[in-house]
């Protein structure tokens, strides 16, 4: 359960479901259905009979990083689930359905919905006297809704410090050692640990849960004091084994999370030395064991190095013998290698195009590196590619990070291969990604050659096209395209084509299978659309799936409805053991800027049996609660008179509510993420990775 408290009905970030069952700290509910954990060959995109260059088959389920059960780190070394039981959601889906669109939302929400944004700059601030007496200006509404730095340091830090040192239930330890990671440390006193010291500290309890989270927690911290211990802690080192006092070595799975916590301190880092020293590190370990590890040290390694780009070096941009750690061209050209290494795991070369995606961003255009990593990727994806699908899949959503709008003949080369995949590829996930990856390039403006938008009409079209006429397992994925594409165009103040507002309020008027009016609903909230909040009012009363009518409340609230705040006020009364309806129903009001809600939700978590629904509580109230919730969050994490697992729920609400960070600091690691190249350190549905932790 790991203060990833697994919201297993949707939280911000998201896990992967299976029916009537949840997690406690885990996660994050990314839609129904599973990632495949472990990397079983791409699930239901075909026969498991692709054959990568070197020969390796991706179709047989790997080991994804699995240790046998009760080996050394296992998750269930000690003969039970350490998360808890399976995550809980709505109804499930086949292990490897492509067609839900549900987990691209859930794996890349975050950035669309700026929550915390919302929530800070609105000016309903409803829920006090002054806002009903019109008294209300937006800078009050911003100083009464954001927990001040006192009101942390001297409330919310002291009450979890307390239960980390008298407590030792796993929801509670491991809950408080994230929340406190996300507050971060503060001055120090005289003769006091500083807040490194007391999460390290945790690294050698018994519970592995807990250990592994000491390890996230560190990195989190982004101290470089915490360096050394997580390169020890990778390494295996003896000092490593020191720290978890285990003379038989490091469990893989806390080498995996010390590898994300060294990924997390280099992309917080300013210093290009500490930089240079974090990449130098993780490159180590990934040339050491030559793809003999498990994959999820591999996987986190290479994840890690993607989010630490270096400075470009001064060398000539043709030289290939530069290393890795000595600028952003080595990174580049030392992770493209990588992916071509036939000898290496195909779950570890499947999260290469995601690494070259983000790094990628940060070159200079003289490097010409953009049109290098474009061969590259296009080169997977051609026409009888023989490389592992999971490898695919991760190229064709990099090529949506990496072209452009514009005319130059790369990014045009790039616009025509996905549109022949969303139209023709065989496999319906390489099908899906194409048109989400389309839909991103045409809200980017290029600066090369003719129109910085040339494509962006076309695009628009084509995707118009599938929404109404392509296959219908597209047709969701197509309207969620087209809801990326209004808001990305929005941020850069290109005017909404009514056409295509017109053309999806028709397709939600008309749809009927619960996926489809889910998708539509996030579309038009996606684009702002005001015309079509008669259509989802009619929605949120006449649909009676829980997901779908949870998504119609959440469209309401990413278009500002704020006519339809009593409606969703009265879903989220009504929805107390509904925990995927409640959280985004909550969620949505936050985007409106309502607070009413808040009690409730208290309430509601303090009397909750279900580990669904406090999960799904908790990631609400941190999602909309502000500073006057923190008194109630940490009288319930003082409460021994109510269950274990409550307290653990109020000290994950209380980090979010203390976060400062404008989203969640998972959401850099999963967005663009190839989440069917999976691995259970990267996520799990027993709420077991990296991105289950609220």
């Amino acid at each position: 359960m790991k203060q990833a408290i697994i919201l297993s009905a949707g939280l911000a970030l998201g896990c992967l479901l299976f029916q009537g069952v949840s997690t406690a700290h885990g996660g994050t509910y990314r839609g129904p259905g599973s990632s495949d954990p472990g990397g079983a060959g791409g699930g239901a995109q075909g026969p498991a009979d692709t054959v990568s260059p070197s020969g390796q088959g991706s179709g047989a389920a790997s080991s994804g990083g699995a240790a046998p059960a009760g080996a050394p780190g296992s998750p269930t070394s000690s003969g039970k689930p350490t998360r808890g039981a399976p995550a809980s959601g709505a109804a499930a889906a086949t292990a490897g359905d492509a067609s839900i669109w549900e987990l691209w939302w859930g794996f890349n929400k975050e950035p669309f919905m700026d929550l915390r944004s919302a929530l800070y700059a609105g000016t309903l601030v409803s829920g006090s006297d002054d806002y009903f007496l019109g008294r209300v200006e937006q800078n009050q509404a911003q100083d009464r809704l954001r927990p001040s730095e006192e009101d942390v340091r001297r409330r919310v830090v002291p009450a979890l410090l307390e239960v980390l040192a008298g407590e030792d239930d796993n929801d509670i330890v491991t809950g408080a050692l994230i929340a406190l990671a996300k507050i971060g440390d503060g001055p120090r006193i005289d003769g006091a640990p500083g807040m490194a010291d007391r999460l390290g500290d945790f690294l050698s309890h018994a519970n592995q849960e807990i250990s592994e989270t000491a390890a996230v927690a560190l990195g989190l911290l982004a101290g470089e004091s915490s360096i050394a211990i997580l390169t020890d802690l990778l390494e295996d080192t003896p000092r490593g084994r020191l720290h978890v006092e285990r003379a038989s070595g490091v469990p893989w799975r806390t080498r995996a999370f010390a590898a994300y916590g060294l990924g997390l301190i280099g992309r917080n880092a300013e210093e290009p030395a500490v930089r240079r020293r974090i990449v130098s590190i993780l490159v180590k370990r990934l040339e050491s064991e030559g793809g003999r590890a498990t994959p999820d040290v591999d996987v986190a390694c290479l994840t890690s190095l993607g989010l630490v780009p270096l400075p470009v070096e001064p060398l000539p941009v043709e030289s290939r013998t530069r290393r890795p750690e000595s600028g952003l061209l080595g990174q580049i050209r030392w992770i493209l290698d990588l992916a071509c290494d036939g000898d290496r795991n195909f779950l570890v070369r499947a999260h290469a195009p995601t690494a070259l995606s983000r790094l990628l961003a940060g070159a200079p255009p003289e490097t010409e590196l953009d049109a290098e990593v474009a061969d590259f990727l296009l080169g997977v994806i051609g026409t009888h590619s023989k490389w592992p699908r999971e490898v695919q899949a991760s190229c064709v959503l990099a090529l949506g990070e990496v072209a452009d709008a514009d005319e130059d003949p790369i990014d045009a080369r790039i616009r025509g291969a996905l549109l022949d995949l969303a139209g023709s590829s065989p496999q319906p996930q390489i099908r899906s990604f194409a048109v989400i990856s389309l839909a991103r390039i045409a809200g980017r403006p290029g600066c090369g050659q003719g129109s910085p938008m040339a494509a962006t009409e076309g695009t628009r079209r084509a995707l118009r096209k599938l929404l109404e006429g392509g296959r219908t397992s597209i047709r969701p994925w197509a309207g969620l395209a087209l809801g990326v594409l209004g808001r990305d165009l929005a941020a850069i103040e290109v005017p909404s084509d009514p056409k295509i507002d017109a053309a999806l309020r028709a397709a939600l008027a008309a749809a009927r299978a619960p996926e489809v009016v889910g998708a539509l609903s996030i579309a038009v909230g996606l684009r702002g659309d005001q015309e079509a909040k008669g259509v989802l009012i009619e929605k949120l009363e006449a649909v009676r799936d829980d997901n779908a009518r949870g998504y119609v409340a959440l469209g309401l609230g990413l278009m500002g409805a704020a006519d339809a705040v009593e409606p969703i006020q009265a879903v989220v009364k009504g929805s107390k053991y509904r925990p995927e309806l409640l959280r985004q129903a909550a969620i949505s009001l936050g985007l409106l800027g309502d607070k009413r809600i808040t009690a409730d939700l208290i309430q509601m978590l303090e009397s909750s049996s279900s580990l669904s629904a406090q999960a799904s509580v908790a990631a609400a109230l941190g999602a909309i609660g502000d500073a006057r919730s923190i008194d109630p969050l940490i009288a319930m994490l003082g409460d021994e008179t109510i269950t274990a697992r409550a307290r653990g729920f109020a000290a994950v609400a209380l980090g979010i509510v203390a976060d400062e960070e404008p989203i969640p600091w998972n959401a850099r690691i999963s967005a663009g993420i190839n989440y069917r190249a999976n691995t259970t350190t990267l996520t799990d549905p027993s709420g077991a990775g990296i991105l289950d932790i609220l």
